[in-house]
């Protein structure tokens, strides 16, 4: 590592994890660690996934763990559903439904029903970002192209591969405007 007068350089990357030692101080993690959260995934990595390296329970692929303070249901499943209540008003809470660690699982389906069975929604690669449900339908048979569901409750079914293991995690939503 290239040192003057025993302090690492700007430019250095003493940890060798994509980053150096400026860019580390402006983000706050350790120049000196290569994963400063310790979720096995080195700091660079996790800038480039776009998930925070000083949040152990935020990386694709990461080892969240319940003594990092990662939710139970994360650790034991991989995934958790963060809000079962949806207000899709643009007001940044509950405005879409999010999945806790569903990017670590790129191999994933999330369906939405109504309450007569119909999928009123249905995406693969579901990512809490650009694949996401906000209230509108995705243009099923019966219900048009981004139409807005009307206020009620809605079932979901996840269905995504975890280590080679096929599961599925089903529950309820609730729309509210």
């Amino acid at each position: 590592c290239d040192h003057n007068g025993g302090k690492a350089l700007p430019e250095s990357d003493c940890d060798a994890d994509g980053l150096t030692t400026a860019q580390e101080d402006a983000i706050g993690s350790d120049p000196n660690n290569a994963d400063t959260d310790g979720d096995t995934i080195p700091d660079g990595q996790e800038i480039t996934d776009g998930t925070d390296p000083l949040d152990p329970c935020d990386a694709i692929g990461g080892v969240p763990t319940l003594a990092s303070g990662c939710d139970e249901e994360v650790v034991s499943s991989g995934i958790a559903v963060a809000n079962e209540i949806l207000t899709p008003d643009n007001d940044g809470v509950n405005d879409f439904f999010r999945i806790e660690n569903i990017e670590s699982f790129p191999n994933n389906t999330v369906q939405i029903y109504n309450r007569w069975g119909v999928v009123v929604y249905e995406m693969a690669g579901y990512d809490n970002q650009s694949n996401v449900f906000r209230g509108a339908s995705n243009g099923r048979v019966t219900i048009s192209t981004d139409s807005e569901l009307p206020v009620g409750v809605y079932f979901y079914i996840i269905k995504y591969v975890n280590e080679g293991n096929h599961l599925n995690k089903a529950g309820y939503l609730y729309i509210n405007r």
